[in-house]
């Protein structure tokens, strides 16, 4: 960092700073406290991730979209006008008059437009840049954070905090001019405004929902495909107690509500379209695979990548997206750290299940809206994340915006089955020990309160 970058990173975090506190100030005081402290680790996660890039990594597709983005920024200066609205074509995948970028292009274009009008904007700072950036991946985490926690309020605040806004690896993953920062972004804007409309009618949260839907169709489509088929356990898990013959129609609706999104999202991205969906998991694959090294695992073989095959070996892809790398197969420091997380995880899943059961966490899933939409997110998602990377690295990064959901669904259940335990004992039945105690101690004649004997 020289010293050019030191006034836009301040004006970014003073910012940045003083629209949290007040966003914040009504907030209980533990709550508030987490939310601040979520903040101040994107910044120094944003600080960290830089430097990882340019004095670890060396190179990076970081430093490729920079690159590419230069010839932009120098026309951002000629003619700011024409080639603003072009840069906004571009980064939503449409055509524009821009030199190499006529037909528009994928998220990797995406990625070239932000670039140059962030380090435009910020005065060359790339410093600069990953900090603001690394603000609004905080900014996607604490709304997912706010809807889950008004859709799930057995789960105590402090948990679910840890679990979405402090999670080690996605912090750092989505704290700069990467993807995953748009991706988990876009995911929590939607998941909010999902959450808020089904209250009614609320502009606020049209607004959101479409910012975030533009974020992740923009740089991670393919994610959109798993938050549609989520998205009709908000309908399945809505029972009507009211109208108990209702409930059969709510689950058509949702089914219907899935087939309809998926199709269209086929057509707005054909490249992710069902017909389509093993020949675009291969093309990923064998990319991801190219750049090789110790890293580099296949869950599929080169010579066998037909749908039968993925589909017959979907658990092994969603263990891999999940619990891999294991604590043998990592190769260096950041391996080893990155298995270390997962295998916590891991464990806290079986734990879990093993604790609650399978039937009640099965039920805890199916009758909680919530819960119901983490694990059809994360299962598919993760199984085809699993199936399209060969590599550790881009493994780690890749699966970060299903990481917070992942957390988010593993205390749930924990914290649901244990309201629903409490709920299905009677309220005057005594705990056994208290039980005991009374039936032991010696009868006291309560003056005016015989009766109560």
């Amino acid at each position: 960092m020289s010293t050019s970058d030191i006034l836009p990173c301040f004006i970014v975090m003073m910012l940045a700073t003083l629209a949290t506190l007040a966003a914040s100030s009504k907030a209980p005081s533990p709550e508030r406290e987490l939310v601040r402290g979520s903040m101040a680790l994107h910044f120094v996660s944003s600080f960290t991730l830089l430097w990882v890039m340019d004095y670890v990594f060396g190179v990076s597709d970081t430093h490729v979209y920079l690159a590419e983005a230069k010839p932009l920024i120098a026309l951002l200066e000629q003619r700011f006008g024409d080639t603003f609205v072009d840069i906004l074509r571009l980064i939503v995948n449409q055509s524009t008059h821009l030199p190499g970028y006529e037909e528009g292009g994928g998220s990797s274009a995406s990625m070239v437009g932000v670039s140059a009008l962030t380090v435009f904007f910020a005065n060359g700072s790339v410093w600069a840049v990953f900090v603001a950036l690394g603000y609004l991946g905080f900014l996607g985490k604490w709304a997912l954070y706010a809807g889950l926690r008004d859709e799930m309020p057995e789960v105590s605040t402090r948990s679910l905090a840890y679990a979405v806004l402090l999670f080690p690896s996605v912090v750092f993953w989505t704290s700069g001019l990467v993807k995953e920062t748009f991706a988990l972004a876009g995911i929590g804007f939607l998941f909010r405004s999902v959450q808020l409309l089904r209250r009614g009618p609320n502009v606020f949260a049209l607004v959101v929902g479409a910012v975030g839907f533009a974020l992740v169709a923009s740089f991670k489509p393919y994610l959109l495909f798993p938050f549609a088929v989520g998205a009709r356990s908000w309908f399945v898990t809505a029972r009507s107690t009211r109208f108990p013959l209702l409930n059969p129609l709510l689950a058509l609706l949702a089914i219907a509500v899935s087939v309809v999104a998926i199709a269209a999202l086929g057509k707005i991205f054909p490249e992710f379209a069902a017909d389509k969906v093993a020949e675009s998991a291969a093309k990923l694959q064998s990319s991801y695979s190219e750049g090789g090294g110790g890293s580099n695992f296949e869950v599929i073989e080169v010579e066998d990548r037909s749908t039968a095959m993925r589909v017959a070996l979907a658990p092994v892809a969603l263990f891999t997206a999940l619990a891999r790398p294991l604590i043998f197969e990592a190769h260096n420091v950041s391996s080893f750290i990155t298995a270390f997380e997962t295998l916590v995880v891991t464990v806290l899943a079986i734990q879990t299940v093993r604790t609650v059961g399978i039937r009640a966490t099965a039920a805890a899933i199916m009758n909680h809206r919530a819960l119901g939409f983490c694990a059809v997110f994360v299962v598919i998602a993760a199984t085809a994340i699993g199936m399209a990377t060969s590599n550790f690295g881009t493994l780690a990064r890749y699966r970060a915006p299903l990481l917070p959901m992942y957390a988010a669904l593993i205390i749930g259940v924990r914290a649901v089955a244990a309201a629903a335990q409490a709920k299905e004992r009677p309220a005057a039945e005594p705990a056994p020990a208290v039980a005991a105690r009374v039936r032991g101690a010696p009868r006291r004649n309560l003056r005016g309160l015989g009766w109560l004997r």
